[in-house]
């Protein structure tokens, strides 16, 4: 007798074709964004300068209250991240000096120019070795702790006597100096700050006159810090209250470009 051949049928529900197939792929490899540079920084900050300008704007410490609002916004975000994110170009200025902190001209045009100071703790930024109480020229001025740690404090001026005729010193006592006049005014300390890497701060002449040095008990090599200024600095005052004295000098650099002057 012949066996009987069975016949399994599955159930009709599985046996209907999928209405979706499910398929499954690998996760696309999302790219990184690119670490900052500072020449990318320079490009990202020009275009914030240029969409002010092209109104007819004129960048500088009266532009209006909105666009200034615009500017600085967009400056502070860019200065936020270039350090955030981990940048270290600007390791290539980081030289030192055995006399006072050095300034850097990265890159300038003709609304603003970016530099990187660098100062040597043992000389440079010690308690009354910092940078002279100054003014900014009519110019706004971001600064950016890259590296280390620095105090910044504000000061505004007090009355004083007309300058006194003939009190100039030989050009030679200090580099671009124009001219020296006494007595010096009153300087009153108004704020006190601290600034740790990718901290950003702004200031004006609206503000207050101010001063930057690197407390003593930072850490060796010292501090390192990025300044925007625009437009670009042409004139200083610096405010001397010890000598009684007011330097009005022409700022210089230790580099331009990375090219040492």
């Amino acid at each position: 007798m012949p066996s009987e051949i069975l016949h399994c049928t599955p159930p009709e529900d599985l046996c209907r074709a999928p209405e979706k197939v499910a398929s499954w792929h690998a996760l696309p490899v999302v790219p990184r964004n690119p670490v900052p540079t500072l020449q990318a920084l320079f490009e990202e900050l020009h275009a914030a300068f240029e969409a002010e300008a092209s109104q007819g704007i004129i960048i500088d410490n009266s532009q209006p209250a909105a666009s200034f609002a615009r500017l600085n916004a967009r400056v502070q975000a860019l200065l936020t991240r270039y350090t955030k994110e981990g940048s270290s170009d600007w390791r290539r200025y980081a030289a030192f000096n055995s006399h006072h902190y050095i300034r850097h001209l990265i890159e300038e045009s003709p609304h603003f120019e970016i530099l990187v100071r660098r100062g040597n703790r043992l000389v440079c930024w010690q308690p009354g070795q910092g940078s002279h109480i100054h003014d900014h020229d009519n110019s706004h001025c971001w600064l950016t702790c890259l590296d280390g740690t620095l105090e910044e404090k504000h000061y505004q001026a007090g009355e004083s006597a007309s300058p006194v005729a003939g009190s100039a010193f030989p050009a030679s006592a200090l580099p671009g100096v124009e001219r020296v006049t006494s007595p010096c005014p009153a300087m009153h300390a108004t704020h006190s700050q601290r600034l740790g890497p990718g901290d950003t701060g702004y200031i004006s002449d609206r503000i207050a006159l101010h001063t930057v040095a690197c407390p003593s008990g930072t850490p060796a090599p010292g501090a390192v810090s990025l300044h925007v200024y625009a437009p670009p600095i042409r004139r200083v005052r610096l405010f001397t209250p010890q000598e009684d004295q007011v330097v009005v000098r022409k700022p210089g650099f230790w580099s331009v470009r990375g090219v040492r002057t």
